[in-house]
């Protein structure tokens, strides 16, 4: 009968103990997995985001120098062409 409590409560220890390792073991896993793919996605979405928001940006900064850079020029152009012409 001892015998038969001791393996009846070994049993129950190894299952407890079994069952607590397996969770722990299984939530770290999920956690692992979980915060991967949030980071890849996260990154994912920073990456979109961040290169619109970049790409924006720059054509803006890109369209102002080049009419800043239009309007010097044709400035510089018509004051010439009007110098000629006064010179005339």
């Amino acid at each position: 009968m001892d015998d038969a409590v001791g393996f009846a409560v070994d049993g129950a220890v190894y299952g407890a103990v079994r069952d607590a390792v397996y969770g722990a073991v299984s939530d770290a896993v999920v956690s692992a997995v979980d915060g991967a793919v949030g980071r890849a996605v996260g990154d994912a979405v920073y990456d979109a985001v961040g290169g619109a928001v970049y790409g924006a940006v720059r054509d803006a900064v890109r369209g102002a120098v080049s009419d800043a850079v239009v309007s010097a020029v044709d400035g510089a152009v018509g004051g010439a062409v009007d110098n000629v012409g006064g010179a005339k």
